[in-house]
């Protein structure tokens, strides 16, 4: 199985979204994936948006989208947009 590692930038914006939703489907449904958010400091609905996409899309017995290092600004951005139960779908290293 391959494995994917993506980094979100400091400002996850519209563009960030673009580059985050074609490196996602580059990596396909069923790869296992790696999202460090740890230098979000702000994050548009578009990158929240692409994950849900991503999280909804992949194949049943593919392993949960992992993410890493999760600002408090990465977090509130699903809150504030009702996305929190896609957001726990994600899985979170302790």
């Amino acid at each position: 199985m391959t494995a994917v590692a993506l980094t979100l930038p400091e400002t996850a914006d519209l563009e960030s979204a673009k580059v985050l939703a074609a490196d996602l489907k580059k990596a396909g449904t069923s790869a296992s994936i790696c999202v460090d958010a740890g230098a979000v400091a702000t994050m548009s609905t578009p990158v929240a948006l692409t994950l849900v996409s991503a999280v909804r899309s992949r194949e049943a017995d593919a392993p949960a989208l992992r993410i890493e290092n999760a600002t408090p600004p990465f977090l509130e951005a699903f809150s504030d947009l009702g996305l929190f139960s896609d957001l726990m779908k994600m899985e979170f290293p302790t």
